[in-house]
C-alpha cells in the first residue's frame, strides 16, 4: 500500500526532524517549524505509511512563485516514486494558488535530488547565486560591494575599529 500524503501537523516534528537528519538536511528548531505553519501550512507535506513518517517536503509561495525545499524520503521508500508524488502534490497546490514558476532548493552535492528534479522538468540556473541573511541577529557592519566572483575572506571580515 502506498503512503498517504497529508499536511504536516505539529506532532510530526520529531519524526520529520529525524528524517531530515538521516537525509543530511539541516533540521530547524521546533519553534521555527511551528512558525512556518503560520503561513502556507498546506504546503508542508508528509508521507505516512502505517503511522510512520516516510517522506516530507516543505513548500512555500510568495504570491507569484513557489519553492520546494527539504525534500526527504526514508531509505526504504527511495526509488519508489514517493519523492515525485510529494513534488507533484506541492506543484499542484502551488498551481491552484496561481503560481507560475516553482524553484527547488537543492544542495549542489545532492546529485540524486538534482537528477530527480531534472527528470521532472526543472532546469538549473548556474548563473543564479543564492545569498542568505539572518533577520534575527544583530546586523553586521556594511559589507563591500561584490563585482564578479566570490567574496574573499578578507572582504567577509568586519572592518577594524
Amino acid at each position: 500500500m502506498a503512503p498517504i500524503i497529508r499536511d504536516f501537523q505539529a506532532g510530526d516534528y520529531e519524526a520529520v526532524a529525524r528524517l531530515w537528519e538521516a537525509s543530511d538536511i539541516r533540521v530547524d528548531s521546533r519553534e521555527d517549524v511551528l512558525f512556518k505553519l503560520r503561513r502556507d501550512a498546506d504546503l508542508f507535506l508528509v508521507a505516512e505509511d502505517r503511522g510512520r513518517i516516510v517522506g516530507a517536503v516543505l513548500g512555500a509561495f510568495d504570491g507569484r512563485m513557489g519553492s520546494i525545499n527539504r525534500l526527504a524520503v526514508a531509505d526504504s521508500w527511495r526509488r519508489s516514486g514517493l519523492a515525485s508524488r510529494l513534488i507533484r502534490e506541492v506543484e499542484d497546490r502551488l498551481r491552484a494558488r496561481g503560481a507560475r514558476r516553482v524553484w527547488a532548493w537543492i544542495h549542489d552535492h545532492n546529485h540524486a535530488s538534482r537528477t530527480l528534479f531534472a527528470r521532472r522538468g526543472y532546469e538549473e540556473w548556474p548563473s543564479v547565486v543564492t545569498a542568505s541573511k539572518s533577520l534575527t541577529e544583530q546586523p553586521l557592519a556594511e559589507a563591500p560591494e561584490v563585482s564578479g566572483g566570490d567574496l574573499t575572506a578578507e572582504a567577509r571580515e568586519e572592518p577594524s575599529a
